[in-house]
């Protein structure tokens, strides 16, 4: 654990020095070391890391500078690999994986977008563009990254269940979701967050959310209004 929590480091002070931060956002579950720390290096929220690290590329990407990503993951000995289905870029470690994603938005093609201003493919996916439209841009031990609001993440993880067919990462997923929750609800601002970023959901959204935090997490339900 220790040497892809170094790798990870090492990997996004690269990231920084080179400017793919300013064009990525750090999403999954190694955001929850950035909020740790974020929050006063507060025990209460969960680590739970894997690894696999995702970077979302916002859609229209909007990137000025050219970067050339595999040849900086080759430097740390990533291999890159592709998908058989799609076509879409893999980074593979022994210790880590990494992948880059982008919000899918139009009619679904199922195909990987290539983002040749830092050359590598990422794979689009539905929803995601509600991520890019809410992040935190944190200090990091003076690394700037943008991760979602936390509330966002939370909101997500719920979310995600319902798409999981591994019941072992599902209860991951709601734990993680579950304990952030908790440690968010003790703060005023977050709290208001909850309301005001389910209120933008779309309605479907909303209504695959009330089963699943009225499940799992009646504090949170009874904030959202729903007692």
């Amino acid at each position: 654990m220790k040497e892809n929590k170094d790798l990870f480091y090492k990997l996004l002070l690269r990231f920084h020095q080179t400017g793919i931060l300013e064009n990525v956002i750090l999403i999954g579950s190694w955001v929850l070391p950035i909020y740790r720390h974020y929050f006063s290096n507060s025990p209460e929220i969960p680590i739970l890391r894997t690894s696999d690290v995702d970077f979302l590329i916002p859609n229209p990407p909007n990137i000025i500078n050219k970067i050339d990503v595999p040849k900086i993951l080759k430097d740390f000995d990533f291999e890159e690999q592709f998908s058989l289905i799609g076509g879409y870029t893999k980074f593979v470690h022994p210790d880590l994986e990494i992948e880059f994603l982008i919000p899918e938005i139009g009619r679904s093609r199922n195909k990987a977008v290539l983002i040749s201003e830092l050359k590598v493919t990422a794979q689009p996916l539905r929803y995601l563009y509600f991520i890019q439209n809410h992040i935190l841009t944190i200090n990091y031990n003076d690394i700037k990254i943008r991760v979602p609001e936390p509330t966002v993440f939370v909101l997500f993880k719920f979310l995600l269940t319902i798409k999981r067919k591994d019941s072992n990462k599902v209860r991951k997923d709601l734990m993680t979701a579950v304990k952030l929750t908790d440690f968010l609800l003790t703060k005023p601002d977050q709290v208001e967050k909850f309301r005001d970023i389910y209120s933008k959901m779309p309605k479907p959204w909303q209504k695959k959310l009330d089963k699943i935090i009225k499940d799992n997490s009646s504090d949170l339900y009874d904030i959202l209004g729903k007692k």
